[in-house]
């Protein structure tokens, strides 16, 4: 399947190699796609910060925060860095650290899934 191939109400972030999907989106595009390629969801909160920007943190794999000027750039920025940690956990043959991770969250903080290929 293609990034032209996936549902309406998926909206692209940044590069085509992830994307911002709504769970009925993600659920679809799963049981369509399963085993064809490596994707993984990344489940990211966006806290505003007070002098401006934006901190990203990566919910469900340890250790993975990014951050930008705008929600966009945090989104393109924790996709990146989620897919790194998992090519280098792939890579080194590492287990990926997944698990819940609390994050202190402001008001204004908003939770995004992201659909990331490897």
């Amino acid at each position: 399947m293609s990034t032209a191939e996936l549902p309406d109400d998926v909206v692209r972030a940044g590069s085509e190699a992830s994307c911002i999907v709504s769970t009925a989106a993600w659920n679809e595009f799963w049981d369509q796609s399963r085993g064809a390629m490596e994707a993984y969801q990344c489940r990211a909160l966006l806290c505003p910060e007070p002098e401006g920007g934006f901190s990203a943190h990566c919910v469900n794999l340890r250790g993975v925060i990014s951050q930008g000027d705008s929600e966009a750039e945090a989104i393109e920025n924790i996709a990146d860095a989620f897919r790194e940690t998992l090519l280098y956990c792939r890579d080194s043959g590492e287990k990926p650290l997944w698990g819940s991770v609390e994050v202190d969250a402001p008001p204004g903080t908003k939770e995004k899934w992201i659909l990331v290929r490897l």
